[in-house]
């Protein structure tokens, strides 16, 4: 079983050097295997309970989720990170139907954001 320690020194072992002249993104074919293997990473399942229920999701909804519980708690950076992935959400919508953020899911995120914003802006 690799740790999360484990993850990171192989994740942060990866030549992702850039290339400056390139007009694609990513720049070089080092990063598009880095991109792989985050996506790998997050399209993987783990179990998560939820009001008394287990059920599998993808480590990117756990993800999600978590970011998005602590933005309800009043985390700003956590704030900031829901508001941006709405924000490109808006801009770039999903193409594939099983990735699309639910109806219910949305609407949440629609009554949170000005509220958020409400507080973000009185600090």
């Amino acid at each position: 079983m690799t740790t999360v320690l484990d993850r990171f020194l192989r994740y942060v072992a990866y030549d992702t050097q850039s290339d400056p002249e390139s007009k694609t993104y990513p720049s070089t074919g080092k990063q598009l295997v880095l991109l792989r293997d985050l996506a790998d990473e997050l399209e993987e399942k783990i179990t998560v309970r939820e009001e008394g229920r287990s059920r599998r999701i993808s480590k990117q909804r756990a993800l999600i989720k978590s970011v998005m519980a602590k933005a309800l708690q009043g985390n700003v950076q956590a704030t900031a990170a829901i508001l941006a992935l709405y924000a490109r959400l808006i801009v770039e919508p999903a193409d594939d139907a099983d990735d699309q953020i639910q109806a219910d899911e949305l609407e949440i995120i629609k009554r949170f954001a000005p509220r958020l914003l409400k507080s973000i802006k009185r600090k």
